[in-house]
């Protein structure tokens, strides 16, 4: 973990110390669920469901974007690799930590994002997200924890089958519910979206043409997530086959904001560049070296 981001988490644990407790809902103490057993979608405890909803979502969300970069050696980090039994350990617990925090981090969001779709108040669904337009992205930050952890995160390091700490389980019956979680997060964009495309305003505009995107990306997500479940399912075990990728061609292309290809000669240029990915042998770590470039201008 760069220093940079242990700053980071250092600031936000110390906001965190600010935050009224009434303020910030958790998963580690009864708050969050008893929140989620309320009924009222106007106060709660006295407090405004707004500020509550918004706090612990974009918390969350920050926590989450901070450790997301440790998050992906758990899926290309061996648990044979130097990098983890070379230092008595530590790593490996450094990361478990990770993997715990983000994926709790993740379902506190979801949760609250259930919750506001099944609690029957129009009004609610209506002006949270639309009052809070960046929200949005809070939503897919735990979409993409939620995705990785579920087909791209190693078995070695979820709970075996028969341990009875529930912490960091995985079975087959947490990735449905995680991926039901994930699938009312889509239904939550795709409505806001749908929202604000019948809006009138270029900042309707905008939004409308950036959670479109976003929507198709989680529509993916969850295609995978359902084709990892029915390996499981059949007794299979995961695939990685990414990992087995030498070479990947990452294109660029400028887009209108409605997500439409850009027609104009004068500002649309494409970008394609040839990455070479290779595993080191020894450690496991992922090496990126760029080997050629290629521009020219969208027809």
């Amino acid at each position: 973990m760069s220093p940079v981001t242990k700053l980071l988490l250092t600031r936000l644990k110390g906001a965190e110390l600010k935050i009224p407790g009434y303020l910030l809902l958790s998963s580690t103490n009864d708050t969050l669920a008893n929140f989620l057993q309320s009924k009222g979608t106007v106060m709660f405890h006295g407090v405004s469901v707004l500020d509550i909803l918004m706090t612990t979502m974009l918390y969350n969300s920050i926590m989450s974007i901070l450790l997301r970069p440790s998050l992906y050696l758990t899926a290309f980090l061996d648990i044979a690799s130097p990098t983890l039994v070379e230092d008595s350990g530590k790593t490996i617990l450094v990361l478990l930590t990770v993997l715990e925090t983000c994926v709790r981090s993740a379902r506190t969001v979801t949760a609250l994002n259930s919750w506001v779709l099944t609690s029957g108040d129009a009004k609610l669904k209506s002006t949270f997200f639309l009052e809070n337009h960046f929200t949005y992205f809070a939503l897919f930050e735990s979409a993409v924890v939620l995705w990785f952890v579920t087909c791209r995160t190693q078995a070695f390091w979820w709970k075996q089958e028969g341990e009875t700490d529930n912490t960091l389980r995985m079975s087959l019956e947490d990735r449905k519910r995680i991926r039901s979680e994930v699938l009312d997060l889509l239904k939550t964009l795709k409505g806001l979206a749908e929202n604000e495309r019948g809006r009138v305003g270029a900042g309707s505009k905008l939004m409308s043409g950036h959670i479109r995107p976003i929507c198709q990306c989680i529509q993916g997500m969850l295609d995978e997530m359902e084709k990892v479940e029915n390996q499981l399912g059949n007794g299979r075990t995961i695939s990685n086959e990414d990992k087995q990728l030498d070479e990947i061609v990452i294109g660029l292309q400028v887009l209108e904001i409605n997500g439409e290809v850009a027609k104009s000669k004068n500002h649309g240029y494409f970008l394609a560049c040839w990455v070479c990915k290779s595993m080191d042998a020894t450690g496991g770590m992922l090496r990126t070296k760029r080997s050629g470039n290629h521009f020219g201008k969208v027809l």
